[in-house]
């Protein structure tokens, strides 16, 4: 599990490629709003689960 503040989660939604593609301006409205519910609903943290899965495949 990893913890953000607001800031970072914020800085690190910016780096997503699906976000990068948004206009400037919706762009910005999508992180003002993520800033805005974590300060709200989370105190100005966020727990965020990460989880990874391997695949692996074997060819005979």
């Amino acid at each position: 599990m990893a913890g953000y503040d607001t800031e970072s989660y914020s800085g690190l939604v910016q780096t997503h490629s699906d976000h990068l593609l948004l206009p400037p301006p919706q762009c910005e409205r999508l992180v003002e709003a993520v800033r805005d519910a974590i300060t709200r609903l989370g105190g100005g943290r966020l727990e965020y689960r990460y989880r990874t899965v391997l695949l692996y495949a074997h060819v005979q």
